[in-house]
């Protein structure tokens, strides 16, 4: 591909695992870049899991990480500003809001006079909105006014988002692309039997899958309540619940598990990455997330894309799920998901594959990252007066 590269620097509060799925696809959206001359530099703040995260992307990426003065909440890094002046970077796409590193980008690139493209990643959903109002109204006024009223450009990953920004007052262009996500190749034999050698008990056993942070918005509190009343009947299948505790909510699952007395049929097996993440998609039979809500839910993609049936919320822009037979897209109610669980946990391992396979197909036809990062170059041209503007940004 004949293109003139384009420096763009990438910035998020947190570069590891604690980012969660905003992390993961800052990585993504880095790595992918160079098949379409975008040369990376991912900058974020420092963590206890930032060095050892990062290893496995450089030297292929440039990283760079600060380390923040005061309160995590805010992650003020004033260093952030230096590291992206000093940079030959063309453009600066910062990822999340509310808290200060977001605000650093914007002040960094109109330093440069470059632009600033921001992707929010579901931080106007209206579920979320009603959470910590103050604290929001305290973001606002510190950082996130300027930030939005200048974005040069705004990256929504679906119609939905487009519409809570739109509501929320934005006027700026929009960017409408999906999160890509490719068809996930066979993990590593030799990584499956590492997962089953350190969790023997969910050997010979059909698993359901929950893979993403533990944080209270992913609805496992419901689907811990919903698994206890059903897995009785169903004691051919082993729920596992992988990824990293997140505003210690683990805590709070731990006690619910041991109230339900379900310890013998869940289990937690802590973050997962790499190799021995690909092998959790694959030795599973479906995956579930009920959540409160989510912007795009990459997650479900990665499901998809391993070919599970996946079972989630309607809090979510996934309603193709049903209208392409991959899935449950379900009401945010507790009745809904345990009548929907009971149908996963009823289904043959010929419904859930063919199912699965289905989900497969919906990842290669609408998903696929080669597709999806055709509109981020063009958005990217566009800004920086090298083409017109897109029909996948919306202006009013």
């Amino acid at each position: 591909m004949n293109l003139s590269n384009i420096n763009v620097c990438h910035v998020t509060p947190t570069i590891s695992r604690h980012g969660g799925g905003v992390a993961s696809y800052v990585w993504d959206v880095a790595v992918r870049g160079n098949e379409f001359g975008i040369k990376p530099l991912v900058l974020g703040v420092n963590d206890p899991d930032t060095a050892v995260d990062i290893a496995k992307y450089t030297p292929e990426i440039n990283v760079r990480s600060v380390n923040r003065k005061g309160p995590g909440i805010i992650a003020y890094a004033p260093d952030l500003l230096s590291v992206i002046e000093q940079s030959a970077t063309d453009l600066v796409h910062a990822h999340g809001l509310r808290m200060w590193p977001i605000y650093g980008a914007y002040k960094a690139a109109r330093k440069k006079q470059i632009p600033f493209v921001l992707s929010m990643h579901g931080m106007m959903t209206p579920a979320l909105l009603q959470r910590n109002k103050l604290k929001k109204k305290i973001a606002y006024a510190l950082f996130d006014r300027q930030t939005l009223k200048n974005a040069d450009l705004i990256h929504a990953t679906s119609t939905l988002e487009l519409q809570h920004i739109r509501d929320y007052g934005c006027k700026n262009p929009i960017l409408i692309s999906p999160i890509g996500c490719d068809v996930a190749p066979e993990p590593n034999p030799q990584a499956k039997q590492e997962f089953f050698k350190k969790f023997p008990v969910i050997k010979n056993k059909r698993i359901l899958l929950y893979l993403g942070l533990i944080h209270y918005k992913k609805g496992l509190i419901r689907l811990i309540q919903a698994w206890a009343k059903l897995s009785k009947q169903h004691t051919d299948w082993h729920l596992v619940l992988a990824g990293p505790d997140n505003m210690n909510h683990l805590q709070e699952v731990q006690q619910k598990i041991n109230e339900t007395q379900t310890a013998e049929t869940i289990t937690l097996t802590g973050p997962v990455f790499g190799d021995q993440k690909a092998a959790a998609f694959n030795l599973s039979q479906a995956f579930v997330v009920h959540s409160d809500w989510e912007n795009f839910g990459i997650v479900i993609a990665e499901a998809l894309a391993a070919g599970k049936p996946v079972l989630t919320s309607d809090q979510n822009p996934w309603e193709v799920i049903n209208k392409k037979n991959c899935g449950w897209w379900i009401p945010l109610t507790q009745s809904a998901l345990e009548e929907a669980l009971g149908n996963v946990l009823s289904s043959s391992e010929n419904e859930l594959k063919n199912k699965g396979q289905n989900g497969r197909k919906l990842i290669e036809s609408n998903y696929a990252w080669n597709a999806v990062y055709k509109n981020i170059r063009a958005s990217y041209d566009w800004l920086l007066g090298n083409g017109q503007r897109p029909d996948c940004v919306d202006i009013i």
